[in-house]
């Protein structure tokens, strides 16, 4: 089967738009992969700066954490040196009881003595 030189020079025409079509779509192709890949890359990017977002506010959690403790911590020992502060009251109070107790013996123990010794010089037995 012979084609017309008419016909052959319609086909190429035809071959050569196809081919641009072809080329066109491909070039589309390749563009929308670019862009796609645009896309990923800017999404990649947007993870990390959230990754990073979220380390800092788990550092700053992590630093108010911190500065609880030590809040707590001061706190306890603020209690515990009032607690010896007030156990030391209380154990000069104590003290100071026990003093006061001594020295009243003493002065029964003296006045004892002292009416021992008059009963003595008077020759009374006690």
């Amino acid at each position: 089967m012979e084609y017309s030189a008419e016909t052959v020079a319609q086909r190429e025409s035809e071959k050569q738009q196809h081919g641009e079509v072809a080329q066109i779509m491909s070039s589309k192709e390749e563009s929308e992969s670019g862009m796609g890949q645009q896309s990923s890359d800017a999404v990649a990017q947007d993870v990390k700066v959230n990754l990073r977002l979220e380390e800092c506010a788990k550092r700053m959690e992590q630093c108010a954490n911190y500065a609880a403790s030590l809040d707590a911590q001061i706190k306890l020992k603020l209690e515990e040196c009032a607690s010896g502060m007030e156990r030391s009251a209380n154990y000069a109070a104590f003290k100071d009881a026990r003093i006061k107790l001594k020295m009243e013996e003493y002065a029964d123990v003296m006045e004892q003595a002292k009416v021992e010794i008059v009963c003595v010089r008077r020759g009374e037995n006690s």
